[in-house]
């Protein structure tokens, strides 16, 4: 008998390989991080004690170790939470986890009306900042829960912001209520000078850019996002137009007409359409812009407003990108905190967005395609209010009208329990929260119409009584 060996690779079909092997593998990954987007649910191994008496106004995870969470309340109260994930060691029963510190409205240092936002110091967990509507920015020491120091500003506080970036300065940007001014604090010096000018009506939201430390992005109750430099004084860099897409740029390139003799008359009344574009401000939304954030790489930013839309923006030339989020419905008159996170590591391509919706709960969606996932419910009342995404790993944390806050996890790996048919109908051996005694048993109930004759009732008597029905032995009940 002849041995056929078989024929080595060669180099083309390795290369080849090579080659297809990164693709095949970032579809794997997809995949995979489809089905864990679809499985995160309220988690079963971690439920948080909420202290707070009025709505969940603002909620903020460290982005150093993804351990600790802050919230803030419409009572101005302030709480800060160990979430350790301890997947690792599975509990048979759910663990309530309490506050390790809680700001009461009786505390010293305690805002004195509605706490509307807070947020960790970028790089350090020993300090947090918080505003509300009293008017105060202040930053915290978190291990003496005392505030190192506090801005006053002139109105109402609706959101604040540090950059996620920053090596060479600490501002704390903050939105001020009637002024339509966005003020910047410096805690090194202790002023809150600097003023950008431009909203016509107050700022709501705020967020910096993840790649320039320098650049911030707001929106307000004017319908308009704006983009700053904030070593600028006066003016913003530009105003975010809706009507503003790649599609239209293009078009606009080939329809340009040529230069000709009439270009100086164009020219004259470029001039008088540049003045009438300043009195009317491109706007981003139809309503007030209720939520501005960065994507994780900040390569795209993502805005929502009072008009039940939420827009994705090229976050280098800041165009429309056209996608479509359906479901997106807000009629809150107050900043809206949206999570953004990148559940598998590849960027945009696997990045979830977590809109908290009045109606629907928690919807998810896909950044890049808009297509909705899911709906996430559990909060009662209007619904969740804010809401942030962990960077390090699936879980989200969401806070609601209902003064709760609730954690959102994917079931750890093998722990799923079965559902309630597969729980009869599994072998005893597998039914390790149930006990043997705790299968339920069938009784045949008596027939009105039976024999006279006493022998079938004898006989009838005999299958009458109680059968168990166990997997090693099943009778079969005669009638």
């Amino acid at each position: 008998m002849s041995l056929h060996r078989r024929k080595p690779p060669s180099v083309s079909t390795l290369l080849s390989q090579r080659e297809l092997a990164p693709i095949v593998r970032s579809a794997a990954v997809a995949r995979a991080v489809s089905l864990r987007a679809r499985s995160v649910d309220v988690s079963s191994h971690c439920e948080l004690q909420s202290n707070h008496d009025g709505i969940i106004t603002a909620l903020s995870l460290d982005a150093v170790e993804g351990r600790y969470l802050l919230s803030s309340a419409a009572d101005g109260t302030l709480a800060l939470y160990d979430v350790e994930d301890k997947l690792g060691e599975p509990q048979a029963t759910c663990t309530t986890t309490d506050p390790l510190a809680f700001v009461s409205r009786q505390h010293a240092c305690a805002h004195r009306h509605a706490t509307t936002s807070v947020q960790w110091f970028p790089h350090d967990t020993g300090l947090f900042a918080s505003g509300g509507y009293d008017g105060l920015v202040k930053l915290w020491d978190t291990n003496e829960l005392t505030v190192a120091c506090d801005f006053k500003l002139p109105g109402r506080i609706h959101s604040l912001a540090m950059s996620p970036s920053a090596t060479t300065h600490a501002l704390i940007a903050a939105c001020c209520e009637g002024t339509g001014t966005i003020r910047l604090c410096d805690p090194a010096t202790g002023s809150a000078a600097q003023t950008l000018v431009g909203h016509r009506a107050s700022p709501w939201a705020l967020a910096w850019s993840p790649r320039n430390e320098h650049e911030l992005v707001s929106g307000g109750a004017d319908r308009s996002v704006r983009v700053w430099d904030v070593r600028r004084a006066g003016s913003c860099l530009r105003a975010l137009d809706m009507n503003d897409s790649r599609e239209e740029r293009r078009r606009l390139q080939q329809h340009q007409p040529e230069a000709s003799s009439s270009s100086r008359k164009a020219t004259a009344s470029s001039t008088v359409a540049g003045a009438n574009r300043e009195l009317a401000t491109p706007t981003a939304h139809g309503g007030a812009v209720t939520t501005v954030t960065f994507a994780a790489d900040g390569l795209l930013l993502l805005t929502a407003g009072r008009d039940h839309r939420m827009r994705l923006w090229d976050g280098h030339d800041y165009c429309n990108t056209l996608v479509h989020y359906a479901g997106c419905f807000s009629t809150a008159r107050s900043q809206r905190q949206i999570g953004v996170t990148d559940h598998g590591g590849g960027g945009a391509r696997h990045t979830r967005v977590y809109f908290p919706g009045e109606t629907e709960g928690l919807v998810v969606y896909d950044l890049l395609s808009g297509r909705r996932i899911k709906s996430l419910k559990a909060h009662l009342g209007e619904g969740p209010v804010c809401c942030t995404a962990s960077s390090k790993d699936a879980r989200v944390f969401s806070g609601g009208s209902d003064c709760a806050i609730h954690a959102w996890t994917p079931p750890p790996c093998g722990l799923s329990r079965p559902a309630q048919r597969e729980q009869v109908e599994a072998p005893p051996q597998q039914l390790d929260w149930q006990q043997r005694d705790e299968v339920p048993t069938c009784t045949v109930e008596e027939d009105g119409d039976a024999w006279s004759d006493e022998e079938e009732e004898e006989g009838e008597a005999a299958d009458r009584r109680p059968v168990s029905y166990s997997n090693r032995a099943r009778k079969r009940v005669r009638r």
